[in-house]
Order: structure tokens, then sequence, then C-alpha cells
């Protein structure tokens, strides 16, 4: 009976969710860069915050890891729509 509830209680939220979403509610996505050494992650992270952290780095070659928060109108500012 548990499981059954949990399951109804998700569904129920879901489809409220579902219903209130619209244009003007998104939430920022979670973007996840990877790649292989020298690819280019940081110049496109770079591009997007509009950043210069590899000009600073030994080499050019970041040696870290991090997150950073793109709020919607700058990835559709910088991006396109």
């Amino acid at each position: 009976a548990g499981k059954a509830a949990a399951r109804l209680e998700r569904e129920a939220r879901t489809k409220a969710a579902m219903a209130a979403r619209t244009p003007d509610r998104l939430r920022s996505p979670i973007c996840c860069i990877m790649g292989h050494v020298d690819t280019g992650k940081t110049k496109l992270l770079d591009n997007i915050r509009r950043t210069n952290v590899q000009d600073g780095e030994a080499g050019g070659i970041t040696q870290q890891i991090g997150a950073s928060f793109f709020p919607n109108e700058t990835l559709c500012d910088r991006m396109g729509s």
C-alpha cells in the first residue's frame, strides 16, 4: 500500500508540474561539458560566461573542475533561442 500511495502522489505532483509549465516559468538547464583533452571545453565555457580562464592557465591547460550557473536569459542571449 505504501508504494502504491507514493506512486499516486508522485504522479499527481508530475501532473501538476506539467500543467504549470509555461515558457515564462522554465528553469535553467543543467549542462554538463565533457570531452577529451584539448577539445575546447574551457573555450566554450569562456564564451558563454564571457570570461578568459584559459589564457590564465599554464600552457592553456585548465586544471580545475567547477560549476557555473547560467540564467536562462544568458543562454538564450548567447546561444540563440
